[in-house]
Parts: structure tokens; C-alpha cells; sequence
């Protein structure tokens, strides 16, 4: 009876180690989970000999596949990402690939153009060279949203939204940024999708568009 108490205690104890749980937008699902034996001081402690597994059908099943092997981490992170993202992530592909068991293929090009503006420019803030803010979002379409504005501050000026969509097929990717933005942050623009753009789909022909006028409805609340 006391070696079936510890047993529970166990089990319900938080082993406090970081944990990620990664979804494909194939379907597929992973957990990682922190080795025990990792510096504390390591800068990703995803490259340092995770445990991994996977793949699985839900997000809810990979966290079951986990609870069956280790101990309960206490809260793990969750995201799905395209397959793409996780190929230009060399850490998180080789730990996809370690529980896979083999490579991680990429998938073929697309015959219908899909929206990947939301992948290009993410959810994150950064300066410009001329010293205004961008500050982007991305949409349940997959485009993404950008507002510029004069500081980091949430009270700042706003200099300017707008919206972007990339169009990615066969044929290659079509980045179309329309909104009242300034002119100079068209560069930064352009800087941000070509490098995102070479990094996740690499050797495919981009072309960005010139700043087209705003609509009425593009401006939603960011």
C-alpha cells in the first residue's frame, strides 16, 4: 500500500523541466521535452538531447504519449507551424527528425496560391532604420496585419497600418502590402519577407509589390 502512494505522489509531482508540444500542419503532432541532465545556463535547451516522441494524431494524444514515458513537466508550450517553418528551424528539425526516425521531407509546392503572409512577418515588434516602430500580427486567414507607430510605447502616434498578403504556388510568392504605412518602412518591409522568405522557402522566386492604397475595412484593432 505505501509503494502504491509513492507510486501516485510521483506521478502527480511536476518534474519542472521546459516541454514543447508541436504540431504540423500536416497533422502530425511531437512532444519535446527537457533533458534532465541539461545546463541550466544552456542558451536552447532544445539542442541538448531531448527527449522526443511522436508523431500523433492531436495535441492532447502527444501529451499522453509523454505522460506514458516521463514524468507530468507541470505545463508545457504548445504551436503548429507549417512543415516549411519547422525545416528552417535546424534544432526543432533535427528533434522532429529524431522522433520520426528519419528525414523530414519537404512537402511539394502548392498548385493553388496559399496565404502565407502571417508566416513571412510573425507576431513580433522591431525599429527601423529611420527609428519608427513595426509592430505585426498575423490573421486567421494567414495574412498578417502591420501598424507603424513613433516609439515602443502602447500610447505612441500611430504613423500608419496596414495589411499583407503572400500568395505562395508552383510559380513562386506574391507579397502584396496595402495600408496608409510611410514609404520609408517599404524597405524594411521588403528586407523582413525576402530574408523570412530565403530562409523557410528556400530558391523560390519572390516578387513584392509596391505599397498599394488602403481599403476601408483594412484597419482592424491590433
Amino acid at each position: 500500500m505505501e509503494q502504491l502512494i509513492t507510486a501516485v505522489r510521483e506521478s502527480l509531482m511536476s518534474s519542472g523541466l521546459e516541454c514543447d508540444i508541436v504540431g504540423l500542419t500536416d497533422g502530425r503532432w511531437f512532444y519535446i521535452l527537457e533533458n534532465p541532465g541539461a545546463s541550466k545556463n544552456a542558451f536552447d535547451w532544445r539542442a541538448d538531447d531531448p527527449s522526443v516522441g511522436g508523431p500523433f494524431g492531436s495535441e492532447e494524444a502527444a501529451m499522453k504519449g509523454l505522460m506514458r514515458k516521463h514524468q507530468n513537466p507541470g505545463g508545457y508550450n504548445s504551436y503548429e507551424i507549417t512543415v516549411e517553418e519547422a525545416i528552417a528551424d535546424p534544432i526543432l528539425k533535427k528533434n522532429l527528425e529524431k522522433a520520426l526516425g528519419r528525414d523530414l521531407e519537404f512537402p511539394p509546392l502548392p498548385d493553388a496560391p496559399v496565404e502565407i503572409g502571417a508566416i513571412l512577418y510573425g507576431s513580433y515588434q522591431i525599429r527601423t532604420p529611420h527609428g519608427s516602430i513595426l509592430r505585426f500580427s498575423g490573421n486567421e486567414d494567414g495574412s498578417a496585419m502591420v501598424k507603424c507607430t513613433e516609439s515602443f510605447s502602447q500610447s505612441a502616434k500611430v504613423l500608419g497600418t496596414g495589411g499583407i498578403s503572400a500568395r505562395r504556388d508552383a510559380a513562386g510568392i506574391v507579397v502584396a502590402i496595402q495600408g496608409d504605412l510611410p514609404d520609408e518602412v517599404l524597405p524594411a518591409l521588403k528586407e523582413i519577407a525576402s530574408a523570412r522568405g530565403g530562409q523557410v522557402y528556400p530558391g523560390e522566386m519572390m516578387v513584392i509589390q509596391k505599397l498599394l492604397p488602403p481599403e476601408d475595412d483594412l484597419s482592424p484593432e491590433m
